[in-house]
């Protein structure tokens, strides 16, 4: 039985989701040893780094014999979306996550629109897939949404594949350079959906085919800029639980959308088991499911395993066996909240640059996540990549977890600091605005 016997981890994945998902299991009784792959700066410093990259499936396959790995948990959409959890249960090997065609909820915009027309129980806006140029341009010249539209692209594309045009001529101008421009290089269909009015939150789950356990809810910011400005990215901060979704609302989302996701999958005997997420934006109407993620969120999951008082390890066990042994999932007690520090080009990159870290060990309810840093071999950590570092805090109240955050950041001497780094100060605003105008 899992409960008892020592288990060997390969966590696969580079950022600061990872290190966040690595820093959980490591506090399991459960876990000896844990195996990073590709991990970074962060990860190296409570396990140990396999040098391959997630997409070399075959590599890792090899790598979780010799090691003797006997579970994997799954960080990022790309080897979902390539098959890995096929191709190591066809070896035998436990991992955590869905099959690559459950994984179309995420990796395929188009599939999706047209499953969720073929199950509209489960509440969402309009959406509709077109091939064609000149088809999508039509469709725009006569959009019947009052509210205007959004445009995705269908494929996987590290959260900046979704375009919201504030004109009809923008929305023509998006469709041309995607297809003239080729964006993301291997062009599917593109989705033109219905633009809805109301507050995004994120709404995450843990499934065993069957079943669905909500995580708390959250709420992530996509836009680089303070106020909501600057163009999407994979996310600058993320807080959880979210005070304006009532535990009515909870209940809706979790009835309305989350377990008749799970039970729409299971009828079309597509059995869906790891991590759903769904993207919900709270309407007049009721709450209306945007889109679909197959995995953990970044950076709701480092503000997720704060806030995480169960061990993430059976949980992950249990989803990848088919069976739950458990009603729900436990959680501490108050909020926990993510700032990204980014570079000063992000969404773009940058590397080499030093990056200084003083000690926040004296703080249980302190992390620094590390997303894209490297050590070198003199030991110093640099910067690899566009979101640099994630530091995330737990507080009695919101305020208090972003204070904590905050003075991370900004207090002097500063804890965390890199040339250029860029962040938002006004992560959580719309939960604060009534508690304190400070941020």
């Amino acid at each position: 039985m899992h409960e008892t016997s020592p288990h060997t981890l390969l966590i696969v994945g580079a950022g600061a989701r990872e290190h966040a998902l690595t820093w959980k299991a490591r506090q399991s009784p459960l876990v000896k040893d844990i195996y990073n792959a590709p991990g970074n700066a962060g990860t190296e410093q409570i396990a140990r780094s396999i040098p391959r990259g997630t997409k070399e499936i075959d590599e890792l396959i090899k790598y979780a014999h010799d090691l003797g790995v006997t579970h994997t948990i799954v960080g990022p959409e790309d080897p979902l979306a390539l098959g890995i959890v096929d191709e190591f249960t066809r070896e035998g090997l436990s991992i955590f996550g869905p099959t690559k065609e459950a994984a179309r909820l995420e990796w395929s915009k188009a599939w999706t629109a047209d499953f969720l027309a073929r199950h509209p129980e489960i509440p969402s806006p309009q959406s509709f897939a077109f091939t064609r140029e000149e088809d999508a341009l039509d469709f725009v010249d006569n959009c019947p949404w009052p509210d205007g539209l959004v445009i995705k692209l269908d494929g996987l594309a590290q959260g900046k594949g979704v375009f919201m045009p504030e004109t009809k001529e923008q929305a023509r101008e998006v469709i041309r350079d995607i297809y003239a421009k080729k964006i993301f290089s291997t062009l599917g269909p593109i989705v033109l959906q219905e633009f809805l009015v109301g507050e995004e939150v994120s709404a995450i789950g843990i499934s065993d085919g069957t079943t669905i356990l909500p995580l708390l809810p959250s709420q992530d910011h996509k836009r680089l800029l303070d106020g909501d400005q600057g163009p999407n990215t994979g996310g600058m901060g993320a807080y959880t639980p979210v005070p304006f979704v009532s535990s009515q609302m909870q209940t809706r989302i979790y009835q309305e959308i989350l377990q008749p996701t799970i039970d729409a999958m299971r009828e079309e005997q597509t059995i869906f088991k790891g991590v759903l997420y769904a993207g919900i934006m709270l309407t007049n109407n009721g709450p209306k499911v945007l889109e679909f993620n197959a995995r953990f969120g970044d950076p709701e999951t480092e503000a997720q395993m704060m806030m995480l008082a169960d061990d993430l390890v059976p949980i992950s066990l249990e989803s990848a066996q088919g069976q739950f042994r458990r009603n729900n999932i436990a959680f501490k007690d108050g909020t926990a909240m993510t700032v990204v520090l980014a570079a000063d080009n992000y969404p773009g990159s940058k590397k080499g640059d030093p990056i200084q870290i003083l000690d926040t060990a004296s703080d249980p309810d302190i992390a620094v996540f590390h997303g894209a840093t490297l050590r070198n071999p003199d030991g110093t950590i640099v910067t690899n990549g566009g979101r640099i570092l994630s530091p995330t805090a737990r507080g009695a109240t919101l305020f208090e977890a972003k204070q904590k955050v905050m003075s991370l950041i900004e207090s002097e001497p500063r804890k965390l600091y890199f040339p250029g780094m860029q962040f938002r100060r006004d992560i959580g605003k719309s939960a604060l605005r009534e508690v304190t105008p400070t941020y």
